[in-house]
């Protein structure tokens, strides 16, 4: 009996710096998927691809010039301020070459940072006014924001222009789009609040002239600040809140729906309602164009308001708690194995597997039984198929093959398997990411449970104990 690990692939590191560093690597995925991967057929959507250069190359990097530059302005000395622009230039280079490793879009960082450059070098040789500096960085975030709002819609019309998809795999794809938008927005609050609090904090740094920067935001692009960042803020937290209910969904279904089969449905409900919300959120964003500039008088004011903005975040991070983090893993599972580039497991996970095979089959072990649990279930299922014909048995437990992948992904296993391969596929009433798999030879209901102790169902038990006794049982 053998066992292929893949485990050790792409999980978070211990401690806050690698959750965030798996977060980041997590909302990547999510886009490259969307926008690149053949089998589901993103590779054909050019609108999305630019979507994506404006996301990661624009959207990603436009609030941090506003913010140096206040920083900048309220420094107490010249070096100060030099320091801070010199400082926060040189950290986005870094952070430009490190994040370009897994998505091309953040080489532009490299551009936003000799831009910041440039401009303090403008307004040391008084090419540049301070108001000038202040209102063109506005102008540069804002000018982002509304080229990836015109991008999202123009993506959602080409994806949902494809007649292959259904209604399901049309909204998954499109989240695959807007969800990291939306937690990036979250994010940027964060840093913004953080910004503000160092005007009274940091000793370097005074609220004296926050007056002159934001008499220089204001005469930059006409939009109430105030009303973006709650409405925006609302409707985030609202996706948020709403994800909660997918999960409350699950632990009360209606009689005689299975609960692993209701939270699927109401997580298909929750892809709708989202997109509607963020829509709704950006029509009242784009009437705010058309209204004064305004932004908080007062640094404790502007703090508060980037504060009560920043709690959009709250619902997701609920998510993160060991109660609700399955969610997160299986998320993490698929947009891994899904996305192309230095990101994806597949290769590496799919050889470990077919590596096990090709060693039974020379070692002349008799016959492979391959048991795969959850996403282990889809590495086998694609391993084994690209290991050849051979007699074996394929039993997967908790498959998302059907449940998640076809139905929200338009995602099917390919090549199909060999001559010679039985397929039993196994699934508890209440896992939520488990279901009824096309293709196998045997679908078995095993009632009551959820997405776990499958090792303790009897068909499983009958399946391992008869391959110890008469072959060779492995599985990832």
């Amino acid at each position: 009996m053998f066992e292929v690990n893949w485990a050790d692939l792409q999980r978070p590191l211990q401690g806050i710096v690698g959750v965030v560093r798996h977060m980041i690597q997590l909302l990547i995925a999510t886009v490259r998927i969307a926008t690149e991967n053949r089998e589901l057929r993103a590779s054909r959507r050019p609108l999305a691809q630019v979507y994506a250069w404006a996301l990661f190359g624009l959207a990603w990097w436009s609030y941090v010039p506003t913010i140096v530059f206040m920083l900048a302005r309220c420094a107490t000395s010249t070096s100060a301020s030099v320091a801070i622009v010199v400082g926060a230039s040189l950290a986005l280079a870094v952070m430009a070459w490190w994040l370009a490793r897994f998505a091309p879009q953040f080489l532009l960082g490299y551009a936003w940072a000799a831009g910041m450059l440039a401009l303090h070098i403008g307004l040391s040789l008084g090419l540049v006014t301070p108001a000038g500096a202040v209102s063109l960085t506005a102008w540069a975030h804002a000018a982002s924001q509304v080229l990836l709002a015109v991008l999202l819609a123009a993506a959602t019309v080409e994806l949902f222009c494809d007649p292959e998809l259904t209604g399901d795999q049309h909204f998954a794809h499109l989240a695959l789009l807007w969800m990291p938008f939306a937690i990036m927005s979250g994010v940027a609050s964060i840093i913004w609040f953080v910004s503000l609090g160092a005007l009274n904090t940091v000793p370097v740094l005074t609220p004296e002239f926050y007056g002159e920067w934001r008499a220089g935001f204001v005469t930059g692009p006409p939009f109430d600040l105030r009303l973006g960042e709650y409405v925006t803020a609302f409707a985030v937290a609202l996706i948020g809140v709403a994800a909660l209910v997918v999960v409350l969904a699950y632990f009360r279904p209606p009689r005689g729906v299975p609960a692993g089969l209701h939270a699927q449905n109401a997580f298909a409900v929750w892809l709708r309602i989202s997109p509607a919300l963020l829509a709704i959120a950006g029509i009242v964003l784009g009437v705010s164009l058309f209204l004064p500039g305004k932004a908080p008088a007062e640094p404790m004011s502007m703090l508060g308001l980037y504060g009560v903005s920043a709690l959009r975040l709250v619902p997701f991070l609920l998510f993160l708690l060991p109660q609700l983090r399955p969610v997160v893993d299986v998320i993490g599972d698929v947009a891994f194995y899904l996305t192309p580039g230095r990101l994806s497991i597949r290769d590496e996970a799919v050889r470990r597997v077919r590596r096990l095979v090709k060693d039974v089959a020379e070692r002349d072990l008799g016959d492979l039984v391959l048991v795969g649990f959850s996403q282990g279930s889809v590495l086998g299922r694609v391993g084994l198929a690209e290991s050849g014909s051979r007699p074996a048995t394929l039993a997967t437990v908790g498959c998302p093959i059907g449940s998640l992948y076809a139905r929200f992904l338009h995602w099917t296993p390919a090549p199909p398997l060999g001559e010679g391969v039985r397929w039993w596929n196994g699934f508890h009433d209440g896992d939520f990411i488990a279901g009824p798999v096309p293709g196998v030879d045997e679908d078995d209901p095993l009632g009551p449970g959820a997405h776990d102790r499958y090792e303790l169902d009897e068909p499983v038990i009958d399946i391992v104990l008869g391959a110890a006794a008469g072959g060779q049982a492995g599985g990832p």
